[in-house]
């Protein structure tokens, strides 16, 4: 069918280079010939046509460029005698009417926006730019004021080709044209954004980590209400230390938890525990390990206490 196809396409292709080959217009002095891009962007598309296999048209993955922009193409007179006419290719048209036709047939076609604002295509059926470059020559062949049914009907066996192509792959539906893409996209998506979670640095884990812990704990807005009922005078009946709220440096040997949790329950009263009893307790090695440089908490949020701290000589472990 691939080779069919071709054929069909081949003596298209050779008349639009008859009509718009640069070559043509050497001569002109011309700071740019737009016709050279347009010749790259038709190669674009036809380039899957005739570079797919045979046997597998699906093979290889192509990208199909669709420009933002129009051109204003210099075309070769009918009459010699005639001046050169210049016609506009409205490429965002072509691309508009190539989605129409897909439609017809229940096929979509997935594309993306560059940073310039052109739109590529991900054609897995090596047709897709075929249909845009027989749309493309339909159009500009219509100013002459002629209708070209053969057109029409390359461009629907093209279509068609890429139907049968997406069945031929395993689709289920016809309509997941470009389903492959989107899965392969969300997958990259997925793994750049969890190479972004393993950028933050270590104080942003600690301070995220450490909002799910408050989020969670007694001291968070919604048990706030609940601490009114340590007033003055059941506080000295109801002093015990959570155990739930104690975190130790990795540094500290477990064998000294139970011996400073111990020491720390002794002196609760002279460390004043009713007032910070909704917090998280972290026992670090030294006074190093809860200030930084300029001063600041290195671990926000807890109740940082080196296990060499002493208050009024009552603690020290």
């Amino acid at each position: 069918m691939l080779g069919v196809l071709r054929k069909k396409v081949k003596p298209v292709y050779v008349q639009f280079m008859l009509q718009f080959h640069p070559d043509y217009f050497m001569g002109r002095q011309l700071k740019e010939n737009p016709n050279q891009k347009l010749m790259q962007i038709v190669q674009n598309w036809l380039n899957p046509l005739f570079n797919s296999s045979e046997e597998n048209p699906s093979s290889s993955k192509f990208e199909i460029l669709v420009p933002n922009s129009q051109l204003k193409i210099f075309t070769k007179p009918k009459d010699q005698e005639d001046d050169i006419a210049t016609i506009n290719m409205e490429f965002d048209k072509f691309y508009c009417e190539l989605k129409k036709e897909f439609h017809k047939n229940k096929l979509t076609i997935e594309s993306r926006k560059t940073d310039n604002g052109d739109l590529i295509i991900n054609d897995e059926t090596g047709v897709v730019g075929t249909a845009l470059f027989l749309i493309l020559s339909k159009n500009s062949r219509l100013k002459d004021g002629q209708d070209y049914p053969e057109l029409q009907n390359l461009i629907q066996d093209s279509i068609n080709l890429a139907a049968k192509t997406i069945g031929k792959n395993g689709f289920n539906n016809r309509t997941d044209f470009g389903s492959k893409w989107r899965h392969s996209q969300e997958l990259r998506d997925l793994r750049r954004e969890e190479a972004n979670k393993k950028k933050l640095s270590r104080s942003e884990r600690v301070e995220e980590e450490l909002s799910n812990i408050l989020r969670n704990s007694s001291f968070s807005i919604k048990n706030i209400n609940n601490l009114s009922k340590y007033k003055a005078g059941e506080v000295k009946e109801q002093l015990r230390l959570d155990r739930n709220q104690v975190y130790f440096n990795k540094r500290i040997n477990p064998k000294r938890w139970a011996k400073i949790l111990s020491k720390l329950e002794k002196n609760l009263k002279d460390l004043e525990y009713e007032k910070w009893r909704g917090l998280p307790v972290m026992f670090v090695c030294s006074w190093e390990d809860v200030f930084t440089h300029n001063h600041d908490y290195k671990i926000p949020g807890f109740v940082t206490i080196p296990v060499n701290a002493t208050t009024n000589g009552n603690f020290n472990t």
